[in-house]
């Protein structure tokens, strides 16, 4: 099996081919993304200002199930 990929794009509309305005790509490793019964947690901090992007478009290759919590700006605290 391949490893997986993660990628968060800096745009609202973007298809698995994009190359460009990538604000985040995590590639997992084949030996965890379908050996792993349980969840696998990770977190990335952007620190204090955060993640800025014009859009957000999250997108997973192979059957990984994923799920991204983010906050707006707007309802950022602070």
């Amino acid at each position: 099996m391949a490893s997986g990929n993660i990628i968060l794009y800096n745009k609202n509309v973007a298809y698995s081919t994009d190359t460009s305005d990538i604000a985040v790509k995590v590639t997992l490793p084949a030996t965890i993304t379908y050996q792993y019964t349980t969840p696998v947690a990770v977190e990335y901090d952007f620190g204090e200002q955060g993640l800025q992007l014009d859009g957000g478009n999250l997108m997973v290759d192979q059957a990984m199930q994923v799920t991204a919590i983010w906050e707006p700006k707007d309802e950022a605290k602070g």
